[in-house]
């Protein structure tokens, strides 16, 4: 038996061994991501649910090129202070936001991630009229330091002039 043929299955075993390790790493990197952003997707939903301002603060990156598209406002906000801004201002007309996305897509290409989906929800204004909505959304998120944060989100009606629906009273 000559020296390379003995070495030979310990080669291969080391070589199976190293692509193995490699593309496994390659399947399960993708899959932690994007674990990842659906928990930053859904601790957004939460935050606004709940309308808590520092919750949404903890979520978006805080830099001026990041921006926020609502139905039913005339423009769009761009950096992070008109951003907040008019989360703040959405709080303050409403009692009550209450939302939920249901099934959604998530995409993430290296630091880069995007959720599309339908959100579903509920708002009362403070004059007392309940109304509810449906509308499609994305959202891009980046990866800063280990973390996936909102940089750009972009929600468009599916129904209606605003995307607001008024709910009828029932009895009692």
């Amino acid at each position: 038996m000559n020296w390379l043929s003995a070495r030979t299955p310990i080669a291969a075993g080391l070589l199976l061994s190293a692509i193995a390790f490699f593309v496994g790493n390659c399947f399960a990197h993708p899959t932690a991501d994007v674990d990842a952003v659906r928990a930053a997707n859904r601790a957004f939903e939460t935050a606004l649910s709940t309308r808590d301002i520092a919750a949404i603060e903890s979520l978006w990156l805080h830099e001026g090129s990041v921006n926020n598209v609502e139905p039913s406002h005339a423009a769009f906000d761009v950096g992070w202070d008109a951003t907040k801004k008019t989360f703040e201002a959405d709080f303050a007309s409403s009692l009550v936001i209450a939302s939920s996305m249901g099934d959604c897509q998530i995409h993430v290409n290296g630091r880069v991630a995007w959720v599309n989906g339908v959100e579903n929800g509920l708002r009362m204004t403070r004059s007392g009229e309940k109304q509810l909505f449906t509308n499609f959304i994305t959202t891009i998120f980046v990866n800063r330091d280990g973390r996936w944060l909102i940089v750009s989100r972009h929600v468009s009606e599916t129904s209606g002039d605003d995307g607001l629906a008024p709910v009828e009273a029932g009895p009692g």
